[in-house]
């Protein structure tokens, strides 16, 4: 098991993400971006239509949970996450 050192929070609410990141005492993060760049564990949970998690983002071997978007022509990550 990876120690989790750090916890990155990101919600299109602004509200959302402070109360997020002070209940699990994390990072609150001003873009999608920042709280993905240089993790090694990313988890999306939306209900997005279109993508929020661009592939660019990721570093190599990041493990992603999408665990969002649960219609079939909804989705949380772009293509080339998809391919990540």
């Amino acid at each position: 098991m990876r120690p989790v050192l750090e916890i990155r929070v990101w919600s299109r609410d602004p509200s959302n993400v402070a109360r997020c990141a002070a209940d699990v005492g994390g990072v609150a993060c001003a873009s999608a971006e920042d709280a993905v760049r240089g993790a090694d564990i990313v988890c999306t949970v939306s209900n997005a239509a279109e993508p929020v998690l661009q592939g660019a983002w990721l570093k190599p071997g990041a493990f992603v949970a999408a665990v969002g978007a649960p219609r079939p022509n909804w989705r949380e990550l772009d293509d080339a996450a998809m391919a990540n």
